[in-house]
């Protein structure tokens, strides 16, 4: 039986492959496809959803409502919020009634992020990972 090559493209019966007994045969690359896609999609719908960080107005008006600071602080510990506030910004928090102790928090917690990406960047700089880690690169 002589067939054109057109005929091949037109019949989808024809690339389709089939097992001696004639069932349909699956590729292992497209379960193992679906699986992944299975899986990446659904972490995404099992994530819970991330605590939005408050503002620092947000901050003034729960203090001014009587708020308790371990609550506050709970809430932006919460929500990984870090503040990069300056020292006039933090007077002016504890003049509209902020707490000491929530300004002690906001300020440790940003200086705990910059130290942490600082060693991040002198571990990516230097690096452990260094087949020779105490020469590092030159500067």
């Amino acid at each position: 039986m002589v067939t054109d090559a057109v005929s091949l493209f037109h019949r989808p019966e024809a690339r389709r492959s089939r097992s001696a007994t004639g069932e349909r045969m699956r590729r292992p690359g497209q379960s193992i496809c679906a699986a992944a896609l299975a899986l990446a999609l659904g972490g995404c719908v099992t994530s819970p959803p991330g605590t939005v960080p408050p503002t620092p107005e947000q901050i003034v008006a729960m203090s001014r409502q009587g708020a308790p600071s371990a609550d506050i602080i709970a809430r932006i510990r919460a929500s990984n919020a870090v503040y990069p506030l300056t020292v006039t910004e933090l007077v002016q928090l504890h003049d509209q009634g902020v707490a000491n102790e929530v300004l002690d928090y906001l300020q440790a917690a940003y200086l705990g992020a910059v130290r942490s990406d600082e060693r991040n960047r002198v571990y990516w700089e230097q690096g452990a990972w260094h087949p020779y880690p105490w020469y590092g690169y030159p500067h």
